[in-house]
């Protein structure tokens, strides 16, 4: 049950950060003169792909560092439930962050003026 329920907070976290990227998208795609709504569209999707890769980068260093974890992504062996549970802590912290900087950007980014119109 512990473990639905993390898997559940990722899940919701993901979520979250998926919403926000198109936030994030609107407000740097408006900050152009033309074609906004394809600039929103094409600043979403980077950003979406910088934050995963973010995500799979901290995630691999982490592999470095600890051998069950590594032991999840190279073998196919059985490891304890133990290292899953570390992993998925591990995704709540790194989503947390991304959301965290991403929504101080935005606001940053934001007061500065967009043209909404």
């Amino acid at each position: 049950m512990k473990v639905l329920f993390t898997f559940l907070i990722i899940f919701f976290i993901q979520t979250l950060n998926i919403i926000q990227i198109g936030y994030t998208g609107i407000i740097m795609g408006h900050k152009m003169n033309n074609i906004k709504v394809a600039f929103s569209v094409i600043f979403g999707f980077i950003t979406y792909i910088i934050t995963q890769i973010i995500t799979l980068l901290i995630t691999a260093i982490i592999c470095l560092v600890s051998k069950n974890i590594r032991t999840l992504f190279i073998t196919n062996e059985i490891v304890g439930i133990t290292a899953l549970e570390t992993l998925v802590y591990i995704c709540i912290f790194i989503y947390l962050f991304i959301f965290i900087m991403n929504y101080l950007i935005n606001i940053k980014v934001f007061k500065k003026g967009v043209d909404l119109e």
